[in-house]
This record gives C-alpha cells, structure tokens and sequence, in this order.
C-alpha cells in the first residue's frame, strides 16, 4: 500500500470494473436494438406505395383500382403515392371499399368506367342480360 491509501481505497477500482463491464454490455444491446430499429423503420418506408394502398383495399375496390391505372396509369400512381402516405400516417380509414375509392377518383375530375353486368336470377340461375335478350 503506498502512503495515503487504505486497503478499502485499493479494492474500489476492483468493485467498479463488473459495473463498468455491464454498462459496456447494456450499451452494446442498446446500440444492436437501435439498428434493428432503424433497419426496420427504413424497409417500411421504402415499401411499395402500391402495396400499402392494396393491402388496405377491399376486393372489389382492387377491381376499381385496376380500372383506375389501365386508363389513367400516370396520375392513378400520383394518386396511390399520397393515399399509401395518408395510411401510413393513420389520416385514412382502412380497408377502403370500392365506392369510396370510386368517389375519390370522381372528386378528383377521373371519371373511372367499371364493367358493368347486368343480371337476372330465373329457374335457379344467373343470366346475363344480353343471354335473356337473345332467349327472348
């Protein structure tokens, strides 16, 4: 022992390297955690924005869509980059059905033209209403 130190003064650099050891091995976790975190963060971010939005569609609005970008391709993906945002951010209901999609593309001034059927149920089946012209 050198002159000044007690013996209690000699064992304190002992007892602190455990917690010093810890500290390092919580810190190391930490920092693996943040990685995860952030690598996570950034692979939902660089999702496709037409996924996002067709996950959170009905069938029947999928149908609407499809309509949607074989005749307006260029502004429909404008317009499901700011939708997949908006439900990214939680400002959209999900799912979104087919008329409210069909209403967004109208307010916007895209009039979107859906197949349309018409059909008759008659002797337990369903006819088409061209097939009951013809029959009639």
């Amino acid at each position: 022992m050198s002159k000044g130190q007690s013996s209690d003064d000699m064992m304190r650099p002992l007892q602190n390297e455990p917690d010093e050891e810890i500290e390092f091995i919580m810190r190391r976790k930490f920092l693996e955690l943040q990685k995860k975190l952030l690598k996570s963060l950034t692979t939902r971010e660089e999702e496709d924005p037409e996924k996002i939005v067709r996950r959170n569609l009905t069938k029947k609005a999928r149908e609407v869509l499809d309509a949607a970008l074989s005749q307006y391709p260029r502004i429909t993906r404008r317009i499901i980059v700011a939708l997949a945002q908006a439900i990214k951010r939680g400002e959209v209901e999900t799912p979104i059905d087919a008329v409210t999609l069909y209403n967004t593309f109208k307010y916007l001034g895209i009039p979107v033209r859906l197949e349309t059927k018409i059909r008759f149920y008659e002797k337990g089946r369903h006819i088409d209403l061209r097939e009951k012209l013809k029959g009639d």
